[in-house]
Order: C-alpha cells, then structure tokens, then sequence
C-alpha cells in the first residue's frame, strides 16, 4: 500500500470522500477514498500496489472464466434483442492487429479473430491466461508495460471495464500510445461517477467497487486524460446496463441490513435487469448514465516540411 500525496489523474488534491466495504467479493477490510478537488476522480488511499490488487479477485471472477454465457436457443437469441449487452466498438473497413488489455481469458480476441484480426490479450491473472491459452487466444500476463509489445505495430488498443482497475494511469496511456500505429484507434470503457446513479447513491453505488476499482472516473476526466497523452477524442458516449440502478439499490439495502453481497439477490432477478437496462439506457441519453465509452484515435505523423 503506498500513500498518495496528489491525485493520480491530474496531480490535484485529494480530499477523504468516503470509507467502504466490498460488496462484490467480500474482501474484509475497510478501504478509503480520496476524491480530487480539482479534476474529481475518486482514487484508493492508500494505494495497492499490482501484486496486492491481484489478490483482491476471485477465482471464479467473471472475466477468467474459459468463455461468456451466450447461448443459442431461441429464449438466448431473445435475451440478446431485448438487452443488448456489450460494448459498442468502433468500427473498421478492414482487420488489422489488436490488444485487448485487461481482457480476461481472452472473450473478444476470439471476436476480433474470426474477422482476420491478429489478437492479442493482456491478463494480470494467470489462471485467466492459462484459460485463454488453451482455447489457443494469445495472452501476455501481466501488465501492458510488462508485456513489451512492438512499438508502433497495432491498429487498434481496447481497454473495456479494466482501465477502472490499473493505479497507473500515465503510464498505461503512454505506453498504450506507445505501441498503436499512427492513426491507431484506442477505446476505453470505464463507469461515470458523474451519472445520476452515482450521485444519488454516493458509496453505495454499485461502480464504487472497492477495492477491485482503484480509479473511478468521469467522461471530463478521462478525456482529457486521454488527449494529454496526445489522443485525439473522437467520441464520448454512455452505455449503462441494469448494474447502475438494481445494484445500486441492492447494495443501499445491504448496508442498512449490515449484511449480504452483490453476487445475488436483485442483481439476477429477470425483470429487474429488464427495467433497469433500459433506465439506464435513458440516461444515457441524457449523459446521466453510469458507464461511458471514449474512442480516440493517435494522430498520424506530420510529415516534415520539404526545403
């Protein structure tokens, strides 16, 4: 645990904001979070360092598992129309390569890579990798930094509900940038602390997530976080599900029973995921919704001037 003394985001003061529990894996203990005067992100202080945070997570963590639960019968293809789920990728006209960071056993490498694309994934977890390597995805484990990818040799850097969980920011976007080609595509999916959610349940929002989310951004801070590393933000745009407001309020509940976890209960419950997804989506178009999606591209080179 190391003791922030500014903002990890933009060198700001912190203030204390809130002390919280783990609703979601039950890890025991009390975490405190500082939130920035200046840019208001919500920061772990102290901070875990990479060793401590890959603790935190469960063995049957969500991401790690071999493949996501999508079926084929007619009820799942159902499902599918009615909550469409999952993030909203940029597009391309043609494959190229990509890394997904923080990508778990490697879900979307097999998406990307039944289209042409060369993927690769990058998992903290070892157990994910082995998963992953065994369905024959290409995993690196560890972080980005560790992985020492080629510099300037990939067309497309994602970065879906894991950029939340790093405690270096900087230095992923550097490196992040490091590696994309000129006029590379960079996404980055991360929860909103300035939706309505969060604001009306404060900790108890569902997307406080401590101590798994390290940083809890908004779409302000993350974009100019992004452009300070010489991105260029080409949209901003939300893309909630049920979790803002059922698990919100499920996690409201807990705390004043003083007992449960956010690993059942409302959150599974069918017609409450139904009305919640598209509440959320509603607030999404009032940019009031609990998660957002930035796409940025890196600028192509400027050619140097003839004499």
């Amino acid at each position: 645990m190391k003791i922030l003394g500014a903002c990890p985001v933009c060198g700001g003061s912190g203030d204390p904001w809130a002390d919280v529990h783990d609703r979601h894996y039950a890890n025991e203990g009390t975490w405190k979070i500082d939130e920035c005067e200046r840019c208001s992100a919500r920061y772990l202080n102290p901070m875990p360092s990479e060793t401590e945070l890959g603790n935190y997570y469960p063995t049957e963590y969500y991401s790690h598992q071999s493949t996501p639960v999508t079926g084929t019968s007619l009820k799942d293809r159902v499902k599918r129309i009615v909550l469409p789920l999952g993030s909203k990728e940029p597009e391309f006209t043609h494959a190229g390569r990509f890394v997904d960071v923080g990508s778990g056993s490697g879900w979307m490498l097999d998406h990307y890579a039944s289209r042409g694309w060369d993927a690769v994934g990058v998992e903290y977890s070892e157990a994910a990798c082995d998963v992953g390597r065994q369905r024959g995805r290409t995993m690196c484990c560890g972080s980005l930094i560790a992985a020492g990818l080629e510099t300037e040799s990939f067309d497309y850097v994602r970065s879906n509900h894991s950029f939340e969980h790093l405690n270096n920011p900087h230095e992923t976007l550097a490196e992040m940038s490091r590696i994309l080609k000129p006029g590379g595509t960079l996404f980055i999916g991360v929860p909103d602390t300035k939706g309505l959610m969060a604001r009306v349940f404060r900790s108890e929002w569902y997307y406080t997530g401590a101590p798994v989310h390290t940083i809890n951004y908004n779409r302000k801070n993350l974009a100019h976080l992004v452009e300070q590393h010489g991105f260029v933000v080409q949209s901003v745009r939300g893309n909630s599900t049920h979790g803002g407001p059922i698990g919100s309020l499920q996690s409201w509940f807990i705390k004043r029973r003083g007992r449960g976890s956010l690993s059942g209960g409302m959150v599974t419950m069918a017609p409450l995921i139904l009305i919640g997804f598209w509440f959320s989506r509603l607030l999404d178009l009032c940019r009031l919704g609990d998660c957002v999606e930035i796409i940025a591209t890196k600028p192509r080179a400027v050619p140097e001037p003839s004499q």
